[in-house]
C-alpha cells in the first residue's frame, strides 16, 4: 500500500498555514516585531492568529509521524485513528465552513488500513541498555 495517510496529513498543515498567513499576517508581523516573547496576552487578533498556525504546525508533526509509522512499521495504534476521527468531527461540527473537511480522508484512511489487518505486524521491542 502507498504512503499518503501522513502525506495527506502535512500537505492540509501546510495548507493550513499558508491559507491562515494571509488574513493573519498583521498580526504575525506584529508578533514578530515584537519579538514573540508573550505578544499575543490580550489580543483576540493575535490569539486565533496563533492558534490557526499553530493548529497548522501540529497537523504537519503528525502527519511527518503518521508517514514514519507507514514506512517503519506498516500499522499504527487504533487511538490514533479514533482520536483522529473525534478531532476531525469536533472541527467539522464547530466550524462546518471551514477546512475541517480536507482531514476526512487521511482520517478515514486511517481507520480502513488499521481494519484491514495492519494491526497483525508485530514491532520488534525496544532493548533498554542496563547500565
Amino acid at each position: 500500500m502507498s504512503r499518503w495517510i501522513g502525506r495527506w496529513l502535512m500537505a492540509v498543515g501546510v495548507i493550513h498555514c499558508v491559507v491562515g498567513g494571509i488574513p493573519y499576517a498583521t498580526p504575525l508581523i506584529g508578533m514578530a516585531q515584537d519579538g514573540l516573547w508573550n505578544t499575543i496576552h490580550r489580543s483576540v487578533e493575535r490569539q486565533a492568529a496563533f492558534w490557526f498556525v499553530f493548529s497548522g504546525l501540529l497537523t504537519i508533526v503528525l502527519g511527518a509521524l503518521v508517514d514514519w509509522i507507514e514506512q517503519a512499521m506498516g500499522r499504527w495504534p487504533s487511538f490514533l485513528g479514533y482520536g483522529v476521527l473525534v478531532l476531525n468531527l469536533l472541527a467539522i461540527t464547530v466550524l462546518p465552513a471551514g477546512g475541517g473537511w480536507l482531514l476526512l480522508p487521511a482520517t478515514v484512511g486511517l481507520l480502513i488500513r488499521k481494519q484491514h489487518g495492519a494491526d497483525r505486524t508485530t514491532v520488534a521491542p525496544v532493548h533498554r541498555r542496563s547500565r
